[in-house]
């Protein structure tokens, strides 16, 4: 009924930030040796899609860098995150909203 998964197995199916760039390197040199995705994949432990993810990235971007993310712009500096911490920190219930 249950299927038994090697420790090697279980601690990258729960990484949920994917591969790192050192191992997105690892991958794309391997590639390029000629390894198929399916044999880096058993070799360096993870899965064939981020695998075959990670060499597509390769091939279309030139990079292996993680790309930037989406999202609203950072509108403080710092300088201004530091004093808001702080202002918190001082007096917590200034910054909570009142009903």
């Amino acid at each position: 009924m249950f299927e038994i998964i090697p420790s090697f197995v279980a601690e990258n199916i729960d990484k949920k930030e994917g591969l790192s760039g050192v191992d997105r390197s690892k991958s794309i040199i391997l590639h390029e040796k000629g390894y198929s995705e399916r044999q880096i994949s058993e070799k360096l432990k993870f899965s064939k899609t981020a695998i075959h993810q990670a060499v597509t990235r390769f091939k279309t971007f030139g990079s292996f860098q993680d790309s930037s993310r989406a999202g609203r712009p950072k509108v403080t500096n710092p300088r201004d995150d530091h004093r808001i911490k702080k202002m918190g920190v001082r007096s917590p219930t200034t910054l909570s909203k009142k009903n």
